[in-house]
């Protein structure tokens, strides 16, 4: 049975082209080689990203801090820091359950390029969850994320960072017979 190569799917100045989803010969690269000792990791942005409110949207200072730390990290290329802002069932979608979620949420930062502006555009309270919408701009683009965070404010889990499983190449399928 062959394995699954997993690619670590992160927000990338060009997502859909990124060299952080380049497939070569059915081998990763980009973060997922860095990951593996394949590739070094992007280099740090120029400026430390500023976190700003859309209008309308009321400053939330835990998410100003929260925005505010990620943005540090990801400038200084350490995640460590944030490991106490992340919940205890923090998660990343697509990552192997028995994996240190924490773990990967620190390596990740070191291999992401940081945005140049971090901007809160909605908060909405689902149940317990607090559900912020941000724009991250990059020097070509802005994506839109989102962040979920508990009753405690801690991070349960963002669409900035998850896993996906690229699609197997045509040989590599097996026959159904």
């Amino acid at each position: 049975m062959k394995s699954i190569r997993l690619a670590l799917l992160v927000i990338a100045p060009a997502l859909t082209t990124s060299s952080l989803l380049a497939q070569h010969g059915g081998m990763p690269s980009g973060a997922s080689a860095a990951m593996h000792g394949g590739a070094a990791p992007a280099a740090a942005p120029a400026v430390l990203a500023p976190v700003s409110f859309a209008e309308g949207v009321k400053e939330d200072k835990q998410v100003a801090d929260f925005m505010s730390g990620f943005a540090q990290a990801l400038f200084t290329r350490d995640g460590k820091p944030m490991v106490p802002q992340l919940a205890e069932k923090y998660i990343i979608e697509g990552w192997p359950a028995d994996k240190n979620m924490h773990d990967a949420f620190v390596q990740a930062l070191t291999m992401i390029p940081g945005p140049t502006k971090i901007r809160v555009t909605a908060i909405t309270q689902e149940g317990d969850i607090k559900v912020v919408q941000t724009e991250l701009a990059f020097a070509k683009r802005v994506a839109k994320r989102s962040f979920q965070f508990d009753a405690a404010g801690k991070l349960l889990n963002t669409d900035f960072i998850s896993m996906k499983r690229p699609p197997a190449p045509a040989a590599a399928q097996p026959e159904h017979k």
